[in-house]
């Protein structure tokens, strides 16, 4: 069994995807916080060897020494499980990772927007890039991009981030034409969903009676089916995760 690679891993919507694929895939938890890896990683079923991977996404240069030396690490190539050792690579990917920053075009500020770039999009592009070399045996299989409906709707302050988001979408139209049929790649574009990193938002503009609030379990449970076998027909799409919201205008 290979493993599922999950940045943003210390998120509301990264530990619910952690807690619902931990029980049946071997997962490489990234953030940049060690000690919350830590802690999710303790909280996760012992039965498969999960691990962590500590990585800044706004520092794009240290992420294909960090994840090659991975993948070439003895803990990488030679696992003991099932009663046996196993060579393992990466399998899957999924970015959840998102930086969020709101603002008028008029404040625009360079530096705040490369972050944003950084995180959602290019940092993204660098770790397929670098599992798609030699160093990962051919493992990757599988790409699950967390993006948004701000990528197809217009929300006011939020042009760079919709920006970044689209972004994950286009490229995940265009790799599959590169990369199928040895990889599939989709894109979830998430309509609100309750966090404590967007708590401070006011959303309600957003909430309407008849549409449920979505959940991190909701986003979780579409991840999981991605990576089942059941979706394996499933390939270039950007499916939008947002109860209907987007198609009634909401």
């Amino acid at each position: 069994m290979n493993y599922t690679l999950l940045s943003g891993g210390t998120s509301d919507i990264g530990k619910a995807i952690a807690h619902t694929l931990g029980k049946d895939h071997t997962l490489l938890l990234s953030a940049r916080d060690e000690k919350k890896l830590e802690k999710i990683l303790l909280s996760l079923p012992r039965d498969l060897p999960h691990q962590a991977l500590p990585l800044d996404l706004n520092d794009i240069a240290s992420i294909k020494p960090a994840l090659e030396a991975f993948v070439l690490s003895k803990e990488a190539k030679n696992v003991e499980w099932g009663g046996g050792r196993q060579t393992r690579g990466i399998e899957t990917f999924i970015h959840c990772a998102g930086y969020v920053g709101f603002g008028a075009m008029k404040h625009f500020d360079y530096a705040n927007a490369l972050v944003s770039f950084n995180v959602n999009l290019l940092s993204c592009c660098e770790i397929i890039a670098t599992l798609l070399k030699k160093s990962n045996q051919n493992a990757l299989k599988n790409i699950i991009l967390i993006s948004s409906i701000s990528s197809l709707r217009g929300y006011k302050g939020s042009s760079i981030y919709a920006a970044a988001k689209a972004g994950l979408d286009a490229l995940a139209r265009s790799l599959c034409d590169e990369l199928t049929p040895n990889v599939k790649i989709n894109s979830i574009l998430l309509g609100p969903i309750p966090t404590k990193a967007n708590a401070y938002l006011d959303q309600s503009p957003l909430n309407t009676p008849h549409i449920a609030q979505g959940s991190c379990e909701d986003v979780a449970g579409l991840v999981a089916f991605l990576c089942s076998k059941a979706s394996s027909h499933i390939n270039g799409q950007n499916i939008v995760l947002d109860g209907g919201r987007s198609v009634m205008g909401r």
